[in-house]
């Protein structure tokens, strides 16, 4: 095939444009197209959401490919994305066994083996827990005996962001307007009682893959149905916005937000009830490729399950859940419709402890998001040049973020440069080494 066709396919996929790739290699009769071509076909199927097509398309080649460890990744992939999981994993160890001395598709392969083994395992888990649900009774009034006298945390923000007006008829046929759905009678019954809010309690045990928390989810609040407060189903930042911005699927009604900052909801989940029924209750994980976790069959159910994540009384022995500011992710990837991106959370306590330290170093090192990003700049070209290869960065005052277009090979960068910030913060001493030893040569902010 043309070398300049390859070029501009290569940066075409640099910039994530996928859909493109797709059109001009459809324009290719078949017969003409390079081994190398088909490869860049069933990539960018793959990262377009197009995986049917992608695995049709490989089978199709499945005997030139049967001794190309790339190929069987790209399958497996298709795969995975299709939650056909003992054949992709089938896939992807044979891509490992093939790839010999290719580490980093060894890599590749391993990372997606890993999720595939931890959602199979929360799936167990889960089925094991929802066997043994027990629903509550249709008939009895809405939180028969539940006692709310140590329920919310009416602290400042809570009122400034949260709670609600109180709640009204008026507003109920407004939010389920808007929404198109109807709102389950206990939660309209809680909302009367207290209009959106923060809950003293906020774990719920459930196993979710690639989850922060250990067998538990994590909420930060219930929202209510007020739309002058910004965490209201129907306010600026409620259920449209989650599904329209953050991609969310249209399964229903966005719930409760969560501690990673909008990269996990909890939704009422409409699909088997329809838009009048009774919707379950479900966690969305956006870092998981947007995998949705049964939770409860109900409002009324969800909320009598939350647990105080620190509290070791009310879960069971042999599932300790440690309060969640302990074991949040201070670095994660996010997958996006066409990029995947590194967030650094600068303002997590272990982080913020150690650029306390570094500042009092250098107090040139005062190491909000741009400081680490200069950081980042100087450490990453000379200790893993590799990460930066397609790399862009927004740093904010609070966070660091660092983007690539979406790609298995820059999602194996990303998975790589959280490795080296988990390095580097868990090794904290080497950053002292640095910023005592190098400092002169990072341009400081």
């Amino acid at each position: 095939m043309n070398t300049n066709i390859e070029k501009k396919l290569d940066l075409l996929a640099d910039d994530g444009k996928w859909n493109k790739i797709i059109e001009m290699i459809e324009q290719i009769p078949e017969a003409e197209r390079s081994w190398e071509t088909i490869g860049r076909y069933v990539r960018a199927l793959n990262n377009n959401n197009q995986a049917e097509q992608a695995i049709e398309v490989s089978l199709q080649y499945s005997e030139q490919g049967a001794n190309d460890p790339l190929w069987h990744y790209r399958y497996g992939y298709a795969l995975w994305r299709l939650s056909c999981m003992d054949e992709a994993t089938a896939a992807l160890l044979r891509a490992k066994e093939l790839a010999g001395n290719d580490s980093e598709l060894a890599g590749w392969a391993d990372g997606l083996l890993d999720f595939i083994n931890s959602a199979k395992r929360a799936a167990k888990s889960n089925a094991l827990r929802r066997a043994a649900f027990v629903s509550r009774d249709p008939n009895a009034p809405p939180f028969e005996g539940f006692d709310f006298s140590d329920f919310w945390d009416d602290c400042e923000y809570a009122r400034e962001e949260y709670i609600g007006a109180p709640a009204s008829e008026k507003m109920f046929a407004k939010a389920e307007k808007a929404l198109g759905y109807k709102l389950p009678e206990s939660y309209k019954w809680l909302m009367r009682q207290h209009n959106g809010g923060m809950p003293l309690k906020t774990g719920f045990l459930a196993d979710v893959p690639a989850c922060w928390l250990e067998d538990c989810v994590a909420i930060t609040g219930i929202m209510g149905v007020d739309p002058a407060k910004t965490y209201s189903i129907i306010g600026d930042l409620g259920s449209k916005f989650m599904i329209k911005e953050w991609g969310y699927p249209d399964i229903g009604v966005a719930i409760c937000d969560c501690p990673s900052a909008g990269h996990d909801m909890i939704f009422l989940d409409y699909r088997a009830c329809g838009p009048e029924g009774e919707p379950e209750v479900v966690h969305i994980g956006q870092e998981s490729d947007y995998e949705i976790t049964w939770l409860a069959d109900d409002f009324e159910s969800f909320v009598r399950g939350l647990v105080e994540e620190e509290d070791d009384d009310e879960i069971e022995p042999d599932r300790e859940v440690k309060k969640h500011t302990d074991n949040y992710s201070y670095a994660t990837t996010v997958k996006h419709e066409n990029s995947i991106s590194v967030c650094f959370y600068i303002e997590h306590d272990k982080v913020l402890a150690i650029g306390e330290k570094m500042s009092a170093i250098n107090e040139e090192a005062c190491m909000n998001g741009y400081n680490w990003e200069a950081f980042f700049n100087y450490y990453l070209p000379k200790y893993a040049p590799d990460i930066t290869d397609g790399m862009d960065t927004d740093p904010e005052a609070g966070m660091y973020v660092a983007y690539y277009s979406l790609s298995p090979e820059n999602e194996a960068r990303a998975e790589k440069f959280v490795k080296t910030i988990t390095g580097l913060v868990e090794n904290e001493e080497e950053l002292y080494r640095i910023i005592r030893e190098e400092s002169e040569e990072i341009e400081w902010d």
